[in-house]
């Protein structure tokens, strides 16, 4: 008798002979249960229709004949009781980072042969830090290729999948074990809740018995998701204020204006905070409670702001033990390249801020209040600057903290002239002089040599100022001022600056007229606008005004350059009386070729003549000067 059934045909024979085929056909059913589950990818479980068709169309009764002949019976297998879990949160001291612990418990010593785990948080300002997280996952899920995506804020999703070997993975031979690590950063006071996704929860067991394997879900009820997860704040606060100046944008001694830039030691961003200090000079900023904090205020855009010839002035007195600096702002302040020492390079440093000139160092000086009560008069003359740390450190910051305050010291104003604390400073604003002006003279004795002089006698120069127009950058080719270290010069935008800070114990004398420096170039009076702190002196520690007149030219100079490429300039200064000027040009036969009437205030032409020789005459009411000009 024969029983077809599709693709096995079995034969009633002898035993011997049914052991055989029996033999050849499991081999035949195992090899085939193999090479189903191996084709099979999870989650699109249709591999149990499939095994059962193929179950089918084998030999099913002689394998069952078989077992049964051999005495082997067929245990049911089961999914093991396990279950997920996410610890409490904390934070970590080696990652600087919040974490939480995703656990596997009470799998023992099952195989696995795949994982699906996905995890959402309520909250998407929470920053996952992938990098951290993935690298911290159990070394055996790489075995069964479990991989991380971070779909869209608020998701992590753990799967993997490896066919079913004779024996998988071996997850933890221990009750609890930590699949990976959720790292996370959020800002202070943010909350959310950490939970596993109920479709989303499976790992594939794989049994010892054969290598087949069954998609077994965690155990309800028994995780553990933490919620309400909060980066609990604190608040600290302080004020800003100033020992000395009454900033006219600020109230109550305080300094309106200044960045408090408050930092997470190890330099994560999220627990960064920064606020602008109010009028009165206050600030508060909320943090994460349990971290390590420094407090840096900023405030550098106003660097002019103060700085005068007079500061330069006190910082020289007291280097040179003329007359010592009377408080510790005044030390702070004095040293503007911040190495801890008052030198004669700060006095430099600070005729390049008169001049406009870049420098490296800040515009403000930011003390501790603490540690400033403690700093004492310097004694004598000394050059050391107390020591401080520009900052306020805040270890493992627990509670709110208040009174965390800041001495505000503007660095280069030793006499605390600045006023407009938090507002950019301009040049042009003045400073009060209470002296008449010191008139510098330019006279030039030779073409484009000039010789430099006071307009009076004066004793006790200590620092002095002054600025010259002119067309290109001058060369001064003698100099009688005694200190070369202090003396800078600059040229730009069609001015030569002239700085010098005198090393002199009594200050330095000139008598009238006599010459303490002699330039070449050309000058170009009335070319550009120069004032305010461009033009100062210090004699005898009394601040004046200088400005400059060039007298003295030859006739040749009432008009300038000379010879010229058509572009001319009017010398007004040696015209007695100025108005309703009339100037006439004659070629070389005396023929009248241009007429200028009424020349513009701006004192600059064009003459519109061929190049050559021509002569001039210059008229105004009863004066009258005539000369020769060429045109190249």
């Amino acid at each position: 008798m024969r029983q077809n059934i599709p693709y096995i045909t079995i034969q009633i024979a002898t035993r011997k002979r049914l052991m055989q085929k029996l033999s050849s056909n499991l081999f035949y059913i195992m090899k085939t249960l193999t090479s189903v589950a191996a084709n099979v990818t999870p989650p699109n479980f249709v591999r149990k229709q499939l095994i059962i068709n193929r179950l089918y169309r084998m030999a099913w009764l002689p394998a069952l004949v078989f077992l049964l002949n051999a005495n082997v019976s067929l245990q049911a297998q089961t999914c093991p009781e396990f279950y997920f879990c996410m610890s409490a949160p904390y934070y970590d001291d080696v990652t600087h980072h919040f974490a939480i612990d995703v656990i596997l418990n009470d799998f023992d010593d099952h195989y696995a042969s795949g994982l699906f785990l996905r995890i959402e948080y309520s909250n998407t300002d929470f920053n996952i830090n992938t990098a951290l997280t993935t690298s911290s996952a159990l070394s055996t899920l790489e075995e069964i290729n479990a991989t991380f995506k971070f779909n869209t804020p608020g998701e992590i999703e753990l799967s993997g999948f490896q066919p079913p070997l004779t024996e998988g993975e071996v997850l933890t031979g221990f009750e609890e074990v930590v699949l990976f690590t959720i790292y996370f950063t959020a800002q202070p006071g943010a909350c959310a809740d950490f939970v596993f996704d109920p479709e989303f929860k499976q790992i594939y067991v794989v049994f010892p018995s054969g290598p087949s394997y069954l998609p077994c879900d965690s155990e309800d009820g028994m995780n553990c998701e933490p919620e309400d997860v909060c980066l609990n704040d604190v608040t600290i606060s302080g004020i800003v204020e100033s020992p000395v100046l009454g900033c006219d944008d600020s109230s109550n001694g305080g300094i309106v204006g200044i960045l408090m830039d408050i930092r997470e030691l190890n330099m994560i961003e999220d627990f960064y905070c920064s606020d602008y200090t109010e009028e009165d000079g206050y600030y508060y900023c909320k943090l994460v409670r349990g971290l390590d904090y420094r407090i840096y205020p900023r405030h550098d855009f106003n660097i002019g702001c103060g700085v005068t010839s007079l500061d330069i002035d006190l910082l020289m007195d007291h280097l040179l033990a003329r007359d010592c600096l009377d408080y510790p702002w005044q030390v702070v302040a004095g040293d503007v390249d911040n190495n801890g020492s008052l030198q004669a390079v700060d006095a430099l440093e600070m005729q390049k801020i008169i001049y406009n000139d870049p420098v490296t160092w800040p515009s403000w000086a930011f003390v501790p209040s603490s540690t400033y009560t403690g700093f004492t008069s310097p004694p004598g003359c000394g050059s050391t600057v107390p020591s401080y740390n520009e900052y306020i450190e805040l270890l493992e910051l627990a509670d709110d903290e208040d009174y965390l305050d800041f001495v505000g010291i503007k660095k280069g104003d030793l006499n605390a002239t600045c006023t407009d604390c938090s507002n950019p400073f301009t040049s042009e604003e003045e400073i009060l002089v209470r002296n008449s002006p010191l008139q510098i003279d330019l006279i030039e004795n030779e073409k484009g040599i000039y010789e430099v002089s006071f307009g009076e006698s004066i004793q006790g120069l200590e620092v002095l100022l002054f600025a010259i127009p002119s067309f290109d950058e001058p060369v001064i080719m003698e100099s009688t001022l005694k200190n070369d270290f202090n003396f800078i010069t600059r040229y730009a935008d069609g001015v030569f600056y002239i700085s010098y800070a005198s090393d002199q114990l009594e200050g330095e004398s000139f008598e009238k007229g006599s010459m303490f420096m002699r330039i070449s170039g050309r000058v170009a009076d009335d070319r550009a606008d120069i004032s305010g702190r461009f033009n100062e002196a210090v004699i005898n520690d009394n601040l004046r005004r200088t400005f400059v007149s060039i007298q003295g030219l030859q006739l040749g100079h009432l008009l300038y350059p000379n010879p010229t490429q058509g572009e001319v300039f009017l010398n007004r200064k040696l015209i007695p009386d100025s108005d309703g000027i009339r100037i006439k040009f004659y070629n070389a036969i005396g023929s009248l070729v241009h007429t200028i009437d009424d020349v513009p205030g701006s004192n600059s032409f064009d003459l519109s003549l061929p190049d050559g020789i021509y002569f001039y005459s210059i008229q105004a009411k009863n004066w009258i000067r005539s000369n020769m000009i060429i045109i190249e």
